[in-house]
């Protein structure tokens, strides 16, 4: 896969940083990873941080979401998601929405710094 990504024990949470290109199966391919990690781990709070180049259509984040309870296999995730290289920002939103809609406790956010405030809240 076109795609790196690495993770370190924080406190209280887990942070992934992922780098590479953008697409759907890069999507898929790292959040199933992160989630199998997320549940190695017995860790569920979780800090993406994304610095991917390329953008997601609109209908490849609603496939992706789609996808997100499946992965998760019924177990709680709290989510923060950071997109260092965000220029599709109403896309992102709309994929949060869907997620929410679907169950999974996600928010978007500009910094590592707010996603942690959010993810200690």
């Amino acid at each position: 896969m076109p795609y790196k990504l690495m993770y370190e024990k924080r406190d209280g949470y887990l942070y992934f940083h992922v780098t590479g290109e953008d697409t759907l199966a890069v999507s898929k391919a790292y959040f199933e990873e992160i989630f199998e990690t997320s549940r190695t781990l017995d860790m569920h709070h979780i800090l993406i941080d994304e610095d991917l180049k390329g953008a997601l259509s609109t209908m490849e984040i609603y496939e992706l979401t789609e996808s997100i309870p499946e992965m998760a296999r019924g177990q709680y995730y709290k989510i923060a998601f950071i997109d260092k290289n965000s220029t599709n920002s109403e896309e992102q939103e709309f994929g949060v929405t869907v997620a929410r809609n679907r169950g999974l406790d996600a928010q978007r956010l500009s910094s590592v710094s707010e996603g942690e405030a959010w993810l200690s809240s």
